[in-house]
């Protein structure tokens, strides 16, 4: 079977970046929740 090397190297990428964004996202959210917490 052919390998369609490109595309499906990019969808891996995209995906691997959307892991990234959300993980980051999250650990931003827990840090700005904590630095709340410590101000009130």
């Amino acid at each position: 079977m052919p390998v369609k090397k490109g595309r499906d190297f990019n969808e891996m990428l995209t995906l691997r970046q959307l892991e990234y964004e959300s993980k980051a996202h999250r650990l931003n959210t827990v840090y700005a929740v904590g630095l709340h917490k410590k101000e009130n």
